[in-house]
């Protein structure tokens, strides 16, 4: 019970790090350089186009807290389920993973292994986006560009 407890802490507190030192300034930037603001406030009348545009860039972070979070709630869960009185070691088969990292470490571990995982991905994918909507398009010369193939 101690070890769900823990759990659930070191999830909370990954999580609330990655936010206050990366995740919060990385999408201010992103919000401020796709011009996701502007496009909001541009969005008068329409409620769902504002929800679509306040989700953009936060899609696939949203899906790693979920799964880092599911992740640390399943091991929590488990070893919940451990403490319990009177249960035999054949009730405990359907909620063993059986991944790849499996093999190598106890199911513990994996858990925490794969919310570790959907963490760095949330994070990776917001610095992602970020740095793709800090590229500039190419200039392109008019004096190169052969008429015959741009479109009239």
């Amino acid at each position: 019970m101690k070890t769900a407890v823990i759990t659930m802490l070191v999830f909370a507190v990954a999580w609330t790090l990655a936010y206050v030192l990366f995740i919060r300034h990385w999408l201010m930037q992103y919000a401020v350089t796709a011009g996701v603001i502007a496009r909001i406030e541009a969005a008068e009348g329409s409620l769902w186009g504002k929800i679509k545009l306040w989700f953009e860039g936060k899609k696939a972070l949203i899906v790693a807290f979920l799964m880092s979070g599911l992740g640390a709630m399943k091991s929590a869960a488990d070893s919940t389920v451990k403490t319990v009185a009177g249960l035999q070691p054949t009730d405990l088969d359907p909620l063993k993973d059986q991944g790849v990292w499996h093999a190598f470490f106890s199911d513990g571990i994996v858990l925490k292994i794969m919310s570790g995982l959907a963490l760095v991905a949330g994070l990776l994918a917001i610095r992602g986006h970020l740095t793709a909507a800090k590229i500039e398009p190419a200039k392109i010369d008019p004096a190169t560009v052969d008429p015959s193939t741009t479109a009239k």
